[in-house]
């Protein structure tokens, strides 16, 4: 069956600007639609399931992509839990406290270069399952509509899972 003849009309259009968030990047006249359309989405998936999503902001999906934290120095090479466009969370033994600035390194398959962002711990869990969660402070526009590309591409493909 294809899924194309019953897809809504902005489902494909969200994933149209996803390849394009992921690949060569959105125009600036595209972005507003973006943003409609994101956060349209995420509204969506927040009806499907409540649990913990009525305060998120951002699609997010759990995926484990390289994390390098740049600053500050004790913390080092680790992988994310979940990501989406305004943070991230990752699992680690001890994590500091919450409001502890970061400096981020994230490496994303689309792109050759890392993404390089600034960060706030803003929860953390204490070990033994220890994991804490930013929120990004600084990150180029470009670089949060790759992520934001990459979440949506990673939902479709795992059917929204856990929305």
């Amino acid at each position: 069956m294809s899924t194309t003849s019953k897809t809504p009309e902005s489902f494909t259009e969200i994933l149209a600007l996803a390849d394009k968030a992921v690949g060569a990047g959105l125009a600036d006249s595209e972005r507003e639609r973006w943003r409609t359309l994101t956060e349209g989405l995420l509204t969506t998936l927040q009806n499907i399931s409540l649990a913990g999503s009525e305060r998120r902001k951002h699609l997010r999906v759990a995926t484990a992509l390289g994390v390098q934290v740049l600053a500050p120095v004790a913390l080092r090479g680790l992988v994310t839990s979940s990501i989406g466009g305004g943070g991230l969370s990752m699992p680690m033994e001890d994590p500091p406290p919450i409001g502890t600035a970061l400096e981020l390194s994230i490496r994303v398959p689309q792109r050759q270069a890392s993404i390089l962002a600034a960060a706030k711990s803003v929860w953390r869990r204490p070990p033994p399952q220890g994991e804490m969660g930013v929120s990004f402070t600084d990150i180029q526009l470009r670089d949060r509509d790759l992520l934001e590309g990459v979440v949506i591409k990673l939902l479709v493909a795992k059917q929204f899972a856990g929305y």
